[in-house]
């Protein structure tokens, strides 16, 4: 699907700017970091006000024409889905199955990993716009500045 960026929100077109720098919050300060069970704890990065609202913009245009490509059971990071529902499925799959052993897997640190080179490959099957993608590659390349309090 092309997704023109002449047709795109405005608030889009402004990003075709460099994205400002992300600011990482300090370890020191508890209710900065988010904790993750059995992985210690990972900086809370926040873009600007600016980034985030074309952030959202984007994702608007976008989540759809990827949403296309999920299993109907694949709950992460979807329009009208949540954990308590994917946990329903578990439950409801187990108690239907009568199974006593549960299996549970986490990809440690992934998202820190991907490699941004393949995943934009992937996106550009789907996207042509080339202003997007080179957004989206600005805001996968955006420098993280640490805050000093």
């Amino acid at each position: 699907m092309n997704t023109s960026l002449a047709r795109s929100p405005a608030p889009v077109r402004d990003q075709a700017e460099t994205p400002s720098a992300i600011r990482l919050k300090r370890a020191s300060a508890i209710a900065e970091i988010r904790t993750k069970a059995n992985c210690g704890q990972r900086p809370l990065g926040i873009p600007t006000i600016r980034d985030r609202v074309a952030q959202m913009a984007v994702l608007l245009v976008l989540g759809p024409i990827f949403d296309e490509d999920l299993f109907p059971w694949q709950y992460g990071f979807r329009e009208g889905m949540d954990a308590k529902m994917a946990l329903r499925r578990i439950h409801f799959g187990i108690a239907d199955r009568g199974a006593r052993e549960v299996v549970d897997a986490d990809l440690a640190d992934y998202f820190n990993t991907i490699p941004h080179g393949d995943l934009l490959r992937c996106v550009a099957r789907r996207v042509s716009d080339g202003t997007v993608l080179a957004t989206i590659r600005q805001w996968l390349d955006a420098p993280v500045v640490e805050r000093a309090d």
